[in-house]
């Protein structure tokens, strides 16, 4: 029954990725529209050939950006027009085709405004927070997977702290694009994880001094600079 869908088999690499690549083609189809119930997890995992811990990995991580919405014992449903900003501009811009160049472009106009407003705004709780997730951050390094998840929990904290909706709709976005490319790079080139630690503690420096004209240069840097491109210098 899912299979009349177009939920085929997917190649058995990086499993979680390619589940959230066929359900956004479904969406970008019109096979799968706001509102409709997806398949049991179970029947999923059956139509696509993956374990159902892919599949519920998949689930989590569109749910996430607002694609999904899982309802306490109802099933996962496309969200529908009921979205918010934030998640509609998340959809949006996963969902272009924009490329890498035109990606990182993005990044350098937006993360450090973000990263700014950050200084600015952030309480002890919200140090705290982004303390713990570079502490996560370090203790997964050696991991590309996991490492690469807290990267991304990490930008997408600095948006949430900034406070402003439109910026962090289109910074959780720009960073689901950016996350597959990071887990690619750190596994080719494991030492790199040491070196975007420290790009992110300058940034977690900054912010916690409040020092909103370091924190913009900080995460600049980091954008302009980064060693997850060092190969391409």
């Amino acid at each position: 029954m899912a299979n009349d869908l177009g939920f085929d088999k997917v190649e058995r690499q990086s499993l979680s990725d390619q589940v959230i690549e066929r359900i956004k083609s479904l969406l970008m189809e019109g096979k799968l529209l706001p509102g409709d119930r997806l398949p049991p997890e179970r029947d999923l995992a059956q139509s696509f050939g993956v374990s159902r811990a892919s599949v519920r990995e998949a689930i989590h991580s569109l749910s996430t950006m607002g694609i999904l919405e899982s309802r306490v014992g109802d099933g996962t449903y496309v969200s529908d027009n009921s979205q918010t900003v934030l998640e509609q501009l998340s959809w949006a811009v996963y969902m272009s085709d924009a490329n890498e160049a035109q990606l990182k472009e993005a990044r350098k106009l937006i993360e450090p405004a973000i990263a700014g407003l950050a200084a600015e705004r952030a309480t002890k709780d919200d140090v705290a927070r982004l303390a713990e997730i570079l502490k996560k951050m370090e203790a997964s390094l050696g991991d590309p997977v996991i490492a690469a998840g807290y990267d991304y929990e990490f930008h997408v904290a600095l948006a949430e702290i900034a406070g402003n909706e439109i910026l962090q709709g289109i910074l959780v976005g720009l960073q689901w694009m950016l996350r597959t490319s990071i887990q690619k790079k750190l596994k080719e080139n494991p030492d790199l994880d040491v070196l975007c630690l420290s790009e992110h503690r300058d940034i977690f420096k900054a912010i916690q001094q409040g020092d909103t004209k370091k924190a913009k240069k900080a995460m600049r840097l980091s954008v302009n600079e980064s060693k997850l491109d060092a190969e391409e210098k």
